[in-house]
């Protein structure tokens, strides 16, 4: 961060940093914080998508597969085996193997090769499918991403107004699983894995004129959206914060995330300005 300023005999200014308890997260789909409601999107959207099945049967075998030798007998998750497989193709690690009479050499091994593809493919269909064509995408984003989309909004809005003390740049750390949700409130194109150091810029500018427009930047490339509802190299204002208001959660916000889980008493505070709208 300090190299956000020149050098100087002067102390740079203080950075202030915002930390929320897990429970209040809204910078990834917190199913299992405040909104289970997104969980139960997230299954729907699974049971009901023939995208979804067809996909679960055609390239589920080498991960399960993968699975049963690095822990037998649990069943890992696809991220558990994510995390155990790359590292070891990144950097030409000998994988593990069972022994296996049935198989050639006596022993069956993990295909690095072969999960690395079926992952590729996997996380790329299944995150498009998810969070961005399913006909429940949209209602999934607004109650588990809503709050970030409010955040995003906000600044531009007061960035744009000059409302005293607001930053002229902010900078969020997140996940993966922040940028996905955010590519797909922006209907992006581009829906695979995000890869390691992956960022999103958007940028607010304003013409001599005083017209005020949008640029987003993903990875160095302007997003490209599937619907064409802005161009997002050069998008008006109002056209791009008109699409960012579909996705706010709404003042029932956290009703709606409660779903229909049962038991549920009490909730959280609400982790954005409810009358940002």
């Amino acid at each position: 961060m300090s190299g956000l300023y020149g050098t100087s005999n002067n102390l740079p200014p203080q950075i202030q940093l915002t930390t929320l308890p897990f429970e209040l997260e809204y910078l990834v789909i917190n199913e299992r914080g405040q909104c289970p409601r997104a969980n139960q999107l997230k299954a729907q959207i699974a049971k009901d998508s023939p995208i979804l099945q067809k996909l679960y049967k055609s390239y589920a075998k080498p991960i399960q597969d993968a699975s049963k030798i690095i822990d037998p007998p649990k069943t890992l998750s696809i991220d558990q085996v994510h995390d155990f497989v790359l590292p070891r193709v990144c950097h030409q690690i000998v994988m593990p193997c069972v022994k296996d009479e049935a198989s050639e050499g006596g022993e069956r091994c993990v295909d690095g090769k072969g999960v690395t593809e079926a992952l590729a493919i996997f996380r790329s269909t299944d995150t498009a499918e998810i969070l961005r064509d399913a006909p429940l995408s949209k209602e999934l984003l607004k109650v588990g991403f809503g709050p970030a989309v409010a955040m995003v909004r906000k600044n531009i809005v007061q960035a744009k107004e000059r409302v005293k003390g607001q930053a002229v740049f902010s900078l969020y750390s997140g996940h993966d699983t922040t940028l996905m949700p955010l590519l797909g409130v922006l209907d992006s194109l581009d829906m695979r894995w995000p890869p390691y150091l992956s960022n999103i810029l958007i940028e607010l500018w304003e013409t001599p004129s005083s017209e005020s427009y949008i640029r987003v930047i993903y990875n160095s490339r302007i997003v490209t959206t599937t619907t064409n509802w802005c161009d997002l190299s050069w998008c008006p204002l109002q056209t791009f914060i008109d699409h960012l208001e579909k996705f706010l959660p709404g003042e029932d916000y956290l009703e709606k995330c409660q779903g229909e889980r049962e038991g549920t008493t009490g909730r959280a505070s609400a982790p954005y300005e409810s009358n940002v709208r």
